[in-house]
């Protein structure tokens, strides 16, 4: 006769065997989850041993005094700023702000009409000239976020502190542009500094968003001053206050700064991934040694560009070491794009800032002089503000009819003769030019 089922001693033989494969494999997996929790111990250990901040909490600046502090005085206006946000939304929601931002676009004119509806909102807001100059002035920023918060929460958090810096920028350049129409070019130029004093001032808010955000608001501030000084001349110590305001933007070591506080937030990312989550450190080791790969990425980021920025952004690149895929894991990999678009982000500002630098020049040499210069010779810069830092090589220079068209050759390293209208070269040129 056939036994179909197996005797009462087979099968406790083989529950024996697997209650102690299963015991083998929780010993296993309890030796691999005190592998990675002393990983990350000692990692935090070791970058705190460095003097750098290893959770959100290190991250939380010295205090500084309200008065002092840009932070502060940007806080105090957020009510403000959020109402005009909606007026200037409104704004570009009706048929007169639509067809100002056509006219924009295309490097047209814009009308007498569509200035007065500016002007007309900007009245409104007058106060906010005042509040915006007071933390421009400022030479310090410890940002106001609330570093006890967990990973998640903060960021939910900055976002909408970002889109309140993104209002004040489009107060400024509505302002800018408003002077700018009424021939009062030095307080437009004023108003310009003001901004991108603020940018670089915002750049110490500790995250890769607020560094993205910083650069957007001082790409638009530097072509709204290229369109104020095209307009004619301004006042001597505004060119000698802007080019101070633009040299101010060098900072070879803003990279790896950045990405020492965004390794801080990965960290910050591993350790919240099992907190408060019971048996989490011993179920999901694997996730947060994932993560621990992601932070030696990180690492090798900022030894990178502490050695050289240019070599960041080549090994960058399809087929360099630290282009997706990477061999730091799936997280490094998600991570690289991001980082990608940060760092060409930080090249373009440094590429414009130093356009923008010359064309200062370019304009004070014209108005002292009574001709335009022949070229970078001309002018008293010192050599390493006119270097393409895609390159390091000078910039390019074309003059026009129209005006100066100053550009980078951009990732490709090809100098496409200034060619901004399809993105082939980066850098400042009169509005029909321009993207």
């Amino acid at each position: 006769m056939i036994r179909i089922f197996p005797t009462r001693r087979r099968v406790k033989r083989i529950a024996l065997g697997v209650g102690i494969l299963i015991g083998l494999l929780l010993m296993a997996n309890g030796i691999m989850a005190w592998r990675v929790e002393a990983r990350f111990q000692a990692m935090q250990a070791e970058i705190r041993a460095a003097g750098d901040p290893a959770s959100i909490a290190d991250l939380k600046p010295a205090p500084i005094p309200d008065d002092q502090n840009a932070a502060a005085h940007l806080e105090k206006m957020a009510g403000r700023l959020r109402e005009f946000g909606r007026d200037h939304a409104r704004f570009y929601d009706s048929e007169l702000g639509t067809a100002y931002e056509k006219n924009r676009d295309q490097g047209q004119p814009v009308t007498a009409e569509q200035i007065a509806a500016i002007r007309k909102i900007l009245d409104q807001y007058a106060d906010l000239d005042v509040k915006i100059a007071n933390a421009a002035a400022c030479k310090q920023y410890a940002s106001r976020a609330d570093f006890s918060l967990r990973h998640q929460e903060f960021l939910e958090h900055h976002l909408d502190h970002v889109q309140e810096f993104r209002t004040v920028a489009r107060y400024v350049l509505w302002r800018m542009r408003s002077l700018a129409h009424d021939g009062k070019r030095d307080d437009a130029a004023n108003r310009g500094i003001e901004l991108l004093t603020l940018a670089r001032l915002y750049d110490h808010e500790p995250t890769m968003v607020a560094g993205l955000v910083s650069y957007g608001v001082c790409f638009i501030a530097i072509t709204d001053l290229y369109d104020t000084l095209a307009l004619g001349s301004v006042a001597p110590e505004v060119y000698r206050k802007l080019d101070a305001t633009l040299a101010e933007f060098e900072n070879p070591a803003r990279m790896s700064q950045r990405m020492r506080g965004e390794r801080a937030f990965m960290l910050s990312a591993v350790d919240d991934s099992v907190n408060g989550i019971p048996l989490a450190k011993f179920a999901a080791w694997h996730i947060r040694s994932l993560g621990l790969d992601s932070v030696q990425f990180a690492n090798s980021v900022i030894d990178i560009s502490q050695e050289s920025p240019r070599e960041l952004v080549r090994q960058l690149q399809p087929g360099e070491t630290l282009a997706a895929p990477t061999s730091f894991g799936v997280l490094a990999d998600l991570l690289e794009p991001a980082l990608k678009a940060w760092v060409m982000a930080d090249q373009r500002a440094t590429a414009l800032s130093r356009s923008m630098r010359i064309y200062n020049a370019l304009r004070q040499y014209a108005d002292e002089h009574g001709h335009e210069a022949s070229g970078l010779q001309d002018l008293n810069l010192p050599p390493d503000a006119t270097l393409d830092p895609f390159c390091e090589e000078p910039l390019k220079l074309k003059h026009m009819e129209d005006g100066w068209t100053i550009y980078s050759v951009g990732t490709d390293g090809a100098d496409d003769g200034g060619d901004l209208k399809e993105s082939k070269d980066y850098g400042l040129a009169p509005a029909k030019y321009r993207p």
